[in-house]
């Protein structure tokens, strides 16, 4: 049989809080005080309180007792009622016996989600600069001269040395760089919910009874009446 004190852990807890008879005093069937009760002790295989403990750290078992007006008296004659810790008022009948009862706990996984930011994306401009080169045709004027030789008479013009000079305007075009700005590229900034399945685990905690029996004893076990979660 695994016993083990109700205050030790979480898994353990009263059915029925009003039975709780911690700070209780406990006396024997003579009166005499035996001590304060502090914990009690939980019978793991049946899921039921089947003992006390006092502040002296003297634990009683197995025992048979009743309660009433703060006062438990707990009697060392054995009962039929297979050890099973049971609570009188007054001069109540052991069969009336109210049965202190404790819950089973177990651990399950439960996921939620919360919206929170991932990330983000930033989009810049920046301006950088380049050399181009392009080739632009131009045209200019060249001037020609040919000369002819000739041997004819003349007319009656005179060599005179009049220093004439002719001018002869030569044309070209010039290159003027201009720049225009354009509209290279536009950019088009849009959210899109993605789904995908994450899987998250952890450990969990279940508490699991075993029942032993020892001799020519049988034992009904109905899980759904004494397993409560």
């Amino acid at each position: 049989m695994n016993r083990t004190k109700i205050s030790e852990g979480d898994e353990w807890e009263l059915e029925n809080p009003d039975q709780d008879i911690r700070g209780w005093t406990a006396v024997d069937d003579s009166g005499q005080e035996l001590g304060r009760i502090t914990d009690l002790l939980v019978d793991e295989d049946r899921q039921v309180i089947d003992g006390i403990v006092l502040d002296s750290g003297q634990e009683y078992h197995d025992t048979n007792w009743r309660a009433g007006d703060g006062k438990v008296v707990v009697s060392s004659a054995s009962t039929t009622d297979y050890g099973s810790a049971a609570m009188a008022s007054g001069d109540e009948a052991a069969s009336e016996r109210d049965t202190m009862r404790v819950r089973r706990h177990a651990e399950e996984l439960r996921a939620e989600k919360e919206r929170v930011q991932a990330g983000e994306v930033e989009v810049r401009k920046d301006v950088v600069e380049e050399e181009r080169t392009i080739d632009v045709p131009v045209t200019r004027e060249e001037v020609e001269v040919r000369r002819y030789a000739v041997d004819r008479p003349a007319s009656e013009a005179e060599i005179v040395d009049t220093g004439d000079t002719i001018r002869v305007p030569v044309m070209g075009e010039r290159v003027d760089v201009q720049k225009d700005v354009r509209v290279a590229e536009e950019l088009e900034i849009s959210k899109r919910p993605v789904t995908e399945t994450k899987r998250v685990s952890d450990t969990v905690r279940e508490e699991r009874i075993d029942i032993t029996q020892e001799g020519d004893v049988d034992v009904a076990d109905d899980t759904d009446v004494t397993t409560r979660r």
